[in-house]
């Protein structure tokens, strides 16, 4: 396999999908209003947080133990997206009747949302399959569809309708038609519901992640509109918090490149060491950049993003912007600690971050609104970036701990 070759693919692909889904977050801002924007930004982080279940782990276990089953050519892996699919269904279901009984007030709406994230989960399946399969090249041309695909119908429906219901209408058939693509073809199997135990204690820790890492990332929006009552100031929050998080995703590839780099040497902590250490300075120096910069044209960046309606997003991007300079080094310390094998020590981490972040949450959002908000963001990446060092210097100054074995696999 030509490691570069794929490389450029992920990379191109990935900074591909962050400037199209960017942009169609900055139209919808400009087209919905900050009012219908914080709508759309409160159900997308409800029924985000619901995803979870649906994917209950499944998108990191088809990863791993298909490229295990491709290097032993056993054909267990095959038999994994059936099962994966059989649970995805299920929780969907399970889903759409807590929808129904629950006091919701769109019922339509969330139905609606809870559907594309379903396809959302399944699609996020195939892409699991083909990296496993070493398709990299097809596994980028295939998130390339997808986002193309659903930002044409969505950008059609909200132009025409200008509603939150024609948003969630457009990206679900979107991601329908996508289905039917040749490169759809793993999804295209019968769901099969098989509890398996060893299946679930192995993904037990990465929806413990997963769980941990969304809440955390959705509770500011859902607090702050149940906390104050103006939709406005969610939306403003929402699109500051957009801004954040392209930045955040356009680091998704160098992480993953970080990854692979660091795994390599997991076993060799000296190297390890001086790998993980030039990373880490590296991106805490491009989060400094960024932070000096971004808070120097923050106004002129939120006036061409999503138009004078949000001015007030302006002083929050300068709050968030200063939390880059943990979140970026961040990620490569949670890189390096899976690396290292220890997911249940990172997952233990994201739950008390999850819980800090929701504690500033309801602490200050009453009494300092959004910027309450930021601040909790701030501190909480702060939090979990001193535990991250503490615990990264621990495990290379005392080798003892770093000698385990890997998640046991799945027969």
């Amino acid at each position: 396999m030509n490691y570069t070759k794929s490389l450029l693919w992920q990379w191109s692909a990935t900074i591909y999908v962050a400037a199209l889904s960017f942009g169609l977050i900055v139209y919808l801002g400009r087209v919905l209003g900050p009012s219908q924007f914080g709508i759309l930004s409160f159900v997308l982080s409800i029924v985000t947080i619901y995803a979870i279940a649906i994917d209950a782990g499944y998108r990191t276990v088809l990863f791993r133990e298909g490229i295990r089953a491709v290097s032993t050519r056993e054909n267990n892996g095959e038999e994994l997206m059936p099962k994966a699919l059989g649970h995805a269904v299920t929780a969907t279901i399970l889903g759409l009747f807590l929808i129904l009984v629950l006091p919701f007030s769109n019922k339509m709406l969330y139905i609606l949302a809870l559907l594309c994230m379903f396809l959302a989960t399944i699609v996020v399946f195939n892409s699991s399959d083909l990296k496993a399969k070493a398709n990299f090249e097809m596994d980028a041309k295939w998130q390339v569809s997808v986002r193309t695909i659903t930002a044409i119908l969505i950008l059609g429906f909200v132009s025409q309708f200008e509603s939150v219901e024609s948003y969630f209408g457009a990206w679900f058939l979107g991601l329908g038609i996508c289905l039917f693509l040749p490169m759809a073809i793993a999804l295209r199997r019968m769901p099969r519901l098989k509890i398996n135990k060893k299946l679930w204690q192995v993904g037990l820790w990465f929806m413990v992640i997963d769980m941990a890492t969304v809440i955390y990332f959705r509770s500011d929006i859902i607090m702050l509109r149940i906390l104050q009552p103006d939709e406005k100031i969610v939306g403003e929050y929402a699109a500051a918090y957009r801004i954040l998080e392209g930045i955040i995703l356009l680091m998704a590839p160098v992480a993953q490149i970080a990854f692979r780099a660091l795994r390599l040497e997991w076993n060799d902590l000296r190297k390890f060491g001086k790998l993980l250490l030039p990373l880490f300075l590296v991106t805490t120096g491009v989060a400094i950049l960024i932070v000096g910069v971004g808070r120097l044209f923050s106004e002129q960046i939120v006036l061409i993003s999503f138009g004078g309606s949000f001015t007030g997003a302006t002083d929050l991007i300068n709050l968030l912007l200063l939390s880059l300079i943990f979140i970026l080094p961040n990620s490569i310390l949670t890189q390096g600690a899976i690396a290292l094998n220890k997911e249940k020590f990172y997952g233990l981490m994201a739950l008390a971050a999850m819980v800090v972040n929701l504690i500033l949450n309801y602490v200050l959002i009453p009494e300092y609104g959004a910027s309450g908000a930021a601040w909790a963001t701030l501190v909480t990446e702060g939090v979990l970036f001193l535990g991250l060092v503490i615990a990264m210097i621990v495990w290379i100054r005392q080798p003892k701990f770093n000698l385990e074995k890997g998640s046991a696999t799945i027969d």
